[in-house]
């Protein structure tokens, strides 16, 4: 399950008709991140399914105004017991939590306190949620985060930790 902060706005929603656009660079980048983690995705679109991945966000509503807009702190309080009780529904063995912002809802929304981001990302063997969950916290994969905190080589490495983890999972 790769769980990420919050999915555009409600123009976006509109214009595409829910749906991600394939040539985004960060859906290249996700695909690419997750078969280094073991998990091989199909790009949006394609006509071949590949292993089969639950992808939601820490904020489930949409935002008014533009995609990267700011967010609010309420929206992932309001929302954490909802992405909770997907998880437990899910039931994954490994989730994924894109970014700070998405990984700290998942901890918190099992009253975990996180460490520091930059710690929880070199956590070899991720935290273990109460349902027996394993959550791991990456780097956002846009093209903003490698630019300016996180390097792709730097993330394939935060995305190889993963691999052991998703192979033990079957």
């Amino acid at each position: 399950m790769v769980v990420g902060q919050d999915w555009g706005d409600k123009s976006y929603f509109v214009k595409n008709r829910g749906q991600s656009r394939a040539q985004s660079f960060t859906n290249r980048a996700l695909v690419e991140l997750l078969a280094i983690a073991g998990v091989a995705v199909e790009p949006i679109g394609a006509s071949e399914l590949g292993h089969v991945a639950f992808f939601t966000n820490a904020i489930l509503c949409l935002k008014s105004g533009v995609p990267q807009g700011r967010t609010s702190r309420d929206w992932f309080q309001n929302c954490r017991h909802f992405l909770r009780r997907q998880i437990e529904i899910v039931q994954p063995k490994v989730v994924i939590g894109l970014g700070e912002h998405a990984y700290c809802s998942v901890l918190m929304s099992f009253d975990l306190s996180p460490e520091t981001f930059r710690a929880e990302v070199k956590e070899a063997d991720g935290r273990l949620l109460q349902d027996g969950t394993r959550a791991f916290a990456v780097y956002h994969c846009g093209a903003r985060i490698r630019n300016t905190h996180r390097s792709l080589e730097k993330q394939i490495e935060d995305w190889s930790r993963i691999r052991p983890h998703v192979r033990g999972a079957g």
